[in-house]
């Protein structure tokens, strides 16, 4: 890994914001633009670019000098990547670490130094915070995330099939199972004594794996409903794209249960994982057919069985 550090040293605790760069360079360009806007008297931009292939590392390096850039030389995965800007930033001196992604844009120039603020005077135990943020249509992103139990995660493919609201408030402070590392201000405190993100999870749920081992070790996890940032979603572009999403978030759901609920739950939400999209590929008709075919069958089959075996959930 290479270094180019720079930053701020003033008053008010360091934060350190983290932003992950994979092939996106304008997405990431827009990004740290807006966050050098930030109301806030010490913090510093930390860019990990995590394996890119299109020259983004080049082009960062060369529009913004002054700002960190960690090159981790190949696309670890977003627990990963982030951990490598979480280890620069806490032996740094950083108080607190901003999780970020990329394709976002500070909305409220204010909300750090608000979110800090609310960590401490609030309450010591609060270990991480997650703000409101908003769809480029201007919607409330729905970020209050439930920790994946096996009944959860049942409950949870159930609204998504039928398409099913959740009822959640999105205008009140309130400790909740977990929060979404879109934007994620998590504590220095809680990252020493429960550790860095969990990297045998490539993408997805490592979040909710993070906030469930928080609150486990008496950490709150804490929505807080000040404006934060624009959310500019990836849209699907691929049949293609949208399996290998879909795969890997089930992959994530089953290598958590293994983790915390142990196996037998592991493998009883991966039998109904494959019974149900067994039973969605033989009822589909017109265009579902192009997704639920052999292809994709087989495909979520060996990616369940590898997460099973493996507990890993990697490209």
């Amino acid at each position: 890994m290479q270094f180019y550090l720079a930053g701020n040293m003033k008053t008010s605790p360091k934060v350190s914001i983290i932003i992950l760069n994979w092939n996106a360079a304008g997405d990431t360009i827009r990004c740290i633009d807006s966050f050098l806007k930030v109301q806030y008297d010490n913090y510093e931009i930390v860019v990990v670019d995590n394996g890119s292939e299109d020259g983004s590392y080049q082009l960062i390096k060369r529009k913004y000098p002054d700002i960190v850039l960690i090159e981790t030389g190949e696309n670890l995965g977003y627990a990963a990547g982030n951990n490598a800007g979480i280890k620069y930033a806490i032996q740094n001196g950083a108080d607190y670490i901003l999780l970020v992604n990329n394709d976002t844009k500070l909305l409220n120039p204010q909300f750090l130094k608000q979110a800090v603020e609310l960590i401490m005077e609030a309450d010591c135990k609060i270990g991480i915070i997650g703000p409101k943020v908003f769809t480029s249509t201007g919607q409330v992103q729905d970020t209050i995330l439930f920790t994946p139990t096996l009944l959860n995660c049942i409950k949870q493919s159930f609204r998504l099939r039928w398409r099913i609201k959740e009822s959640k408030d999105y205008s009140k402070v309130q400790e909740v199972d977990a929060v979404s590392g879109v934007c994620l201000l998590i504590k220095k405190e809680l990252i020493d004594e429960i550790g860095l993100l969990d990297e045998d999870y490539f993408m997805y749920a490592e979040e909710q794996d993070y906030c469930y081992r928080a609150q486990r070790a008496g950490w709150k996890v804490i929505y807080y409903p000040v404006d934060s940032i624009i959310h500019y979603r990836e849209s699907v572009s691929s049949l293609e794209r949208y399996m290998k999403r879909y795969i890997y978030v089930r992959k994530s759901l089953i290598i958590f249960l293994r983790k915390h609920y142990g196996f037998l739950y592991a493998i009883i939400l991966s039998g109904l994982f494959l019974i149900s999209n067994l039973c969605k590929a033989l009822t589909a008709k017109g265009e579902e057919r192009q997704f639920y075919n052999f292809s994709f069958l087989s495909s979520l089959y060996k990616g369940i069985k590898d997460a099973l075996r493996s507990g890993k959930s990697r490209a």
